[in-house]
């Protein structure tokens, strides 16, 4: 008992409890911000994944007046991906204004409409790429981070999800090209797992972060 009679004792243990109540909680904020990071990241790429995807399987026929522009238009309206680029919005602003421009003007040549798209699919792509490579940034932080085994398994459900959905993009673009259709995919249900395993994921993350 007398060694805790002795002020320094005192010292020292309030010391070592702070220093340890610090790295609980430096560890605890790290992990939050990598955690949300990740999960707004991978969900806002797989977003991008759907829009291009529908860009590039996007039909263009050969009627040749504004017909078409406006279903081309409606079809990309609901594209958050599309207002989320800086650059595809100003593409679309461009195309809108030479109908502005130009009032009188009823046919569209077929090739506009193609280069129109062309461009979308060239900046969704860029965008693609920067996500991805964000995402494999993550998962680098994420792989230095002590999981519990819980939350390991979790996260190798979502990224098996992740690459099984990018993986179709560059075959979408071959058939698209060589005039092929593509493979025919249950895209409800894989949204439904998708959801299923980031909402698994996220549980298991909130259980972590309150156990530090």
């Amino acid at each position: 008992m007398d060694r805790f009679r002795n002020p320094l004792a005192g010292v020292f243990l309030y010391y070592w409890l702070f220093k340890r109540f610090e790295l609980k909680r430096r560890t605890r904020d790290e992990k939050r911000a990598i955690y949300r990071k990740f999960l707004q990241i991978v969900d806002g790429n797989i977003g991008t994944v759907h829009d291009y995807q529908t860009i590039v399987k996007l039909k263009l026929d050969n009627s040749s007046d504004l017909t078409q522009l406006r279903k081309f238009f409606m079809q990309i309206i609901t594209l958050t991906s599309v207002y989320a680029s800086r650059a595809a919005t100003n593409i679309l602003k461009d195309s809108v204004s030479l109908f502005v421009d130009d009032p009188e003007r009823k046919i569209i040549p077929l090739k506009d409409l193609a280069e129109l798209k062309s461009r979308l699919i060239l900046e969704l792509g860029h965008s693609l790429i920067l996500q991805a490579e964000l995402v494999e940034t993550c998962v680098n932080e994420l792989e230095e981070l002590e999981l519990p085994d819980s939350l390991g398994d979790e996260l190798d459900k979502v990224l098996e999800l992740y690459d099984e959905r990018t993986s179709n993009i560059g075959y979408d673009i071959m058939a698209e090209y060589l005039g092929i259709p593509s493979e025919t995919e249950d895209k409800a249900l894989w949204t439904k797992e998708w959801n299923d395993a980031l909402e698994h994921l996220r549980e298991e993350v909130k259980k972590d972060l309150e156990s530090l």
